[in-house]
């Protein structure tokens, strides 16, 4: 049973650390930039809780359903639990104006196990306003 336990926190801890990145500012990653291969990309669905602010304070946080495909840092699937999760790279393609904190959206975000930044979006796009997301750690929909 201890054996168990130890691999339960030691997957947790490799999830959490796919999205405990907090940064100073948003990294805008333009095509001209050298990023290697991405390790995965995933898309998912969630609620944006925060958009980057223009003098670079804040980032793109999104409230994510369950991932059930993602995969750990040595390639083996762990899941990622439902999470409110810090985006600090975003592609200079997706263009964040046209949204607003409480938008559902599905997202789609690649990770980079050895490079900054871990986690790039590359594409969001919104979803209707009636959409029912799988946000049980929800406490509220913004506005409401």
């Amino acid at each position: 049973m201890r054996a168990f336990h130890a691999f339960v926190g030691a997957a947790a801890l490799l999830v959490l650390g796919a999205c405990s990145e907090k940064p100073a500012a948003t990294t805008s990653t333009t095509a001209a930039q050298s990023l290697p291969p991405a390790d995965a990309s995933y898309t998912a669905r969630g609620r944006i809780d925060g958009l980057p602010t223009p003098d670079g304070k804040s980032y793109l946080h999104i409230h994510h359903e369950t991932i059930p495909e993602f995969k750990g840092r040595d390639g083996t699937v762990t899941g990622m639990n439902e999470m409110s999760m810090d985006f600090i790279g975003v592609s200079s393609s997706v263009d964040l104006s046209k949204f607003a904190i409480g938008d559902a959206v599905e997202f789609t975000f690649e990770v980079r196990w050895k490079s900054s930044p871990r986690t790039l979006v590359t594409m969001v796009k919104k979803l209707p306003p009636d959409v029912a997301l799988k946000l049980i750690n929800e406490t509220a929909k913004p506005g409401s």
